[in-house]
């Protein structure tokens, strides 16, 4: 017959507490690097985001031009809901799209678009013209003035000097 031992050692299953914390170690450092990660994502695409807003705005500006046969002009508007453009080149205060608005015949402009300010995404980038560009005209042939040789400025607030990119 075979005798069996009283004292069987039971084998458990599980992790022990080393396991679980050189675990959770690699769980956090792997987690850290991917939040920062992350972080660049997402202000990448805000500024993308932006910057596009501002050139389908101008597309669409010289759009309307062509199409209604009228001057269409885009500028920084004054403020959310205003109806005329405020006199700065600094455009991250948002922007309107104004129908007929150099003509003078009817005294008012029409709002084709309107673009909320950066501010309002919780946004610390700004957008100017160092050339001091306050607004762009198309005219009915699609063409713009108020351009010369302008460019648009990016820039957050951890930059110090802003690139810019010919518009």
């Amino acid at each position: 017959m075979n005798c069996k031992s009283s004292h069987t050692r039971l084998r458990q299953a599980g992790v022990t507490m080393v396991e679980l914390v050189i675990t959770m170690g690699i769980a956090g450092i792997l987690l850290a690097m991917g939040v920062s990660s992350y972080k660049y994502v997402i202000k990448s695409n805000r500024a993308s985001s932006e910057i596009n807003a501002l050139l389908g705005d101008m597309q669409f500006a010289r759009y309307e031009a062509v199409k209604e046969g009228l001057n269409v002009t885009i500028c920084p508007a004054a403020s959310n809901t205003a109806t005329t453009c405020n006199a700065t080149s600094t455009w991250s205060g948002g922007w309107i799209v104004l129908s007929n608005a150099l003509s003078g015949t009817t005294g008012t402009a029409n709002v084709l678009r309107r673009q909320l300010p950066f501010s309002s995404f919780h946004s610390t980038d700004t957008l100017s013209s160092p050339a001091a560009t306050q607004s762009v005209v198309f005219n009915r042939e699609g063409f713009a003035s108020g351009l010369g040789a302008s460019s648009l400025s990016r820039c957050t607030t951890r930059r110090a000097p802003c690139p810019t990119r010919a518009a």
